[in-house]
């Protein structure tokens, strides 16, 4: 488990320091007020990526710990880990990029309530999908 789990936590903080250096030290504008766009492209792509990553890692501890507290009689132990990191991921890749999603909908000045609530109708369809599965 550890050579999926160290790879995770170094992306998630490689892309966090580019994050925090994107938003700190870049603006999307140019000084005529128009979008830049590969400003724009890097902080939403570094904004996912840390994002699902730190929820990644969010859910796989939480699914960790819960599974030390009930252990499953269904999978071999050895398939278990595996198996959490792979949901965890799934939902937090899910979740990230829900919320990179809207952010993306607001700076392209599309963000309006139905587009929102479009967008996360169509994530949870999506995990009930794989929810089934």
């Amino acid at each position: 488990m550890f050579l999926y789990i160290l790879p995770t936590i170094l992306l998630t903080a490689l892309s966090s320091l580019v994050f925090l250096f994107i938003a700190n030290y870049t603006s999307p504008r140019d000084a005529s007020g128009n979008l830049i766009l590969i400003n724009t492209i890097y902080f939403f792509v570094s904004a996912f990526v840390s994002l699902a990553g730190f929820f990644t890692l969010l859910l796989y501890s939480v699914s960790s710990l819960r599974r030390k507290s009930s252990e499953k009689a269904k999978v071999e132990k050895i398939h278990t880990p595996k198996i959490d990191f792979r949901r965890s991921l799934r939902h937090g890749v899910l979740a990230s990029s829900t919320i990179v999603g809207i952010g993306l909908l607001n700076a392209l000045q599309f963000a309006n309530p139905l587009n929102i609530i479009l967008l996360i109708s169509a994530f949870l369809l999506i995990e009930i999908y794989f929810f089934g599965h």
